[in-house]
């Protein structure tokens, strides 16, 4: 049975990789609850997690991507840079509660806009500035145009 589930989740890395983190962010929220009554946030303490299995996961394989080191574990390497930063600003938004933003007003618009959009604008500005042009190549075919 145990080679079964490991043979799952090493097959659907991404799944486990999620599967991984909402564990995380479930005992995350137990601490805050139990051990710290509410005053240190879940995600903090996900996080400081999160930054301690990445040190394990890099110092039991003598890698250098942490958990994505280890086979059942590589879909976290996947799962890493752009969707996370995705999830993240999603997950900035939702956190959003409607009154709260009527009550902040045009600012509280703003602030949100700005702090979903800008980011995107910032990343993409700087991946731009590391890429490379393309040279046109003198031996691809162009269709003429009409």
């Amino acid at each position: 049975m145990i080679e079964i589930l490991q043979k799952a989740a090493a097959a659907n890395g991404l799944v486990t990789a999620f599967a991984v983190v909402g564990i995380v962010v479930l005992i995350s929220g137990q601490i805050s609850r139990r051990l710290t009554l509410g005053r240190v946030h879940g995600s903090a303490i996900a996080i400081v997690i999160g930054l301690a299995l990445a040190y394990w996961g890099g110092t039991i394989t003598g890698g250098h991507k942490g958990l994505a080191d280890l086979s059942l574990l590589g879909g976290i390497g996947l799962m890493g840079g752009a969707m996370l930063r995705d999830f993240a600003i999603v997950a900035t938004a939702f956190e959003v509660q409607a009154t709260e933003a009527r009550k902040a007003g045009l600012v509280g618009v703003v602030s949100l806009l700005l702090g979903t959009v800008l980011p995107f604008i910032v990343g993409a500005t700087v991946a731009r500035a590391f890429v490379r042009p393309l040279k046109a190549s003198k031996n691809v075919a162009r269709s003429p145009v009409r």
